[in-house]
């Protein structure tokens, strides 16, 4: 039914969904929201921590290994760190 409604408004190409035919490598989502700056492991901090208690007791990078990862079931979704512009990328 989209692929239709995406044809007779114009659309040049129109793909399956992800959930349907997933493409190795695609990013699925860009955020503001950093599993790194959570744990304590932002190269930024100084910038973005402006006074958060957290950063008091900061993580060493050397304890953790990157790439990074988030599980749910079978699914398995890289995570991608774009810190000059403090965004995190989840790729499926």
């Amino acid at each position: 039914v989209s692929y239709d409604l995406y044809k007779r408004v114009g659309a040049a190409e129109v793909a399956p969904a992800y959930e349907l035919e997933p493409v190795a490598q695609a990013e699925l989502m860009r955020t503001k929201y950093c599993i790194k700056y959570e744990l304590g492991l932002c190269p930024n901090w100084k910038v973005r921590a402006k006074g958060d208690p957290q950063y008091k007791n900061r993580i060493p990078q050397s304890q953790i290994t990157e790439p990074l990862f988030l599980l749910n079931g079978r699914s398995r979704l890289e995570l991608k760190f774009d810190c000059s512009n403090c965004q995190m990328l989840i790729i499926g």
